[in-house]
């Protein structure tokens, strides 16, 4: 790759200069670097890294930190999902807002979020493709539907206990 950099730069042998091993280990750095960022953009072109996720067991929201797992809120911890603005530098940003009873494992700071309030935690959504109005809902029609679940399944389990008496 520095051969032909340096064949580029200095076409006539007489105004050639010397690299030295640092600028060659410095293009190989910046190579590697260029490609990891490569992959990466294509990685999330393709697959993108899901910020708000509605689960089983409960909200997960990418919001721990790069490579690490997404913390996940109970649905019984959640009191209530809905869409709001924020103000940042004069811009008003959309935020998905999310009101939780317990703060739990929840980082103090968190990573593509910030807290609102107490308890109250803002998702910043402007380059989401769907209006935060339309993940709050989606999100409640989501507990609703766990919740609905879990009564069904904790049902279940007592007819069961019934009849084995």
């Amino acid at each position: 790759m520095t051969r032909w950099l340096q064949d580029r730069v200095f076409p006539n042998p007489e105004d050639l200069q010397i690299y030295e091993p640092r600028d060659v280990i410095f293009a190989w750095v910046m190579l590697l670097f260029s490609v990891f960022l490569v992959v990466w953009g294509l990685k999330e072109a393709f697959a993108p890294t899901r910020v708000v996720e509605c689960r089983r067991q409960g909200l997960a929201l990418k919001i721990a930190g790069p490579f690490r797992p997404a913390a996940v809120i109970g649905w019984g911890d959640v009191e209530g999902v809905s869409a709001g603005e924020a103000v940042d530098e004069g811009a008003k940003v959309p935020l998905l807002i999310v009101e939780v009873r317990n703060r739990g494992t929840l980082p103090d700071h968190p990573w593509g979020a910030r807290w609102v309030g107490a308890r109250t935690l803002g998702v910043p959504a402007e380059d989401w493709s769907r209006t935060p109005h339309l993940v709050a809902e989606l999100i409640v029609d989501h507990a609703a539907e766990a919740a609905r679940w879990e009564a069904t399944a904790e049902a279940g389990l007592m007819g069961a206990a019934v009849e084995e008496e």
